[in-house]
C-alpha cells in the first residue's frame, strides 16, 4: 500500500494498492444500474503483465486483451452499457460470474 498525491479534486491523499499483475486466462466484468434492473457485461481476458516498468503510476499495473478480440470485445462491451470501472480476476471462471449472477437475478452478457 502506497500514498501518493491525488492532484484532484481538493482531497486528502489516498491509500492505494500498487502491484504489477500477472500473465494468464482471466475474466473482467462490470455491473451496471439501468435503473430498473442491474445488467453484468462481462468477457473471458487474456491477462499480460506490463512489459515496462510504471514507477509513476501509482495503481495496480496489470493488461489484458479480450478472448473475443480487440475491436468486436469493445464494441459489444460499449453497446451492452460496459463501464469503466470493472472487477479483474485470475481466481474466478466465466461459469462461477454466470452462476452468481443467475442466483442473484442479475442479467450478464458474456461477450
Amino acid at each position: 500500500v502506497e500514498v501518493h498525491p491525488l492532484g484532484i479534486g481538493d482531497r486528502e491523499d489516498p491509500a492505494r494498492l500498487v502491484f504489477d499483475g500477472s500473465d494468464g486466462d482471466a475474466v473482467d466484468l462490470t455491473i451496471s444500474d439501468f435503473g430498473d434492473k442491474f445488467k453484468m457485461v462481462m468477457y473471458e481476458v487474456e491477462g499480460k503483465k506490463p512489459a515496462e516498468a510504471a514507477p509513476k503510476l501509482p495503481v495496480a499495473r496489470q493488461l489484458w486483451t479480450p478472448k473475443a478480440g480487440f475491436y468486436e470485445g469493445v464494441q459489444k462491451w460499449i453497446e451492452n452499457g460496459g463501464g469503466h470501472h470493472t472487477v479483474f480476476s485470475f481466481a474466478v471462471t466465466a461459469e462461477q460470474i454466470e452462476d452468481f449472477a443467475k442466483m442473484a437475478g442479475i442479467e450478464v452478457v458474456k461477450i
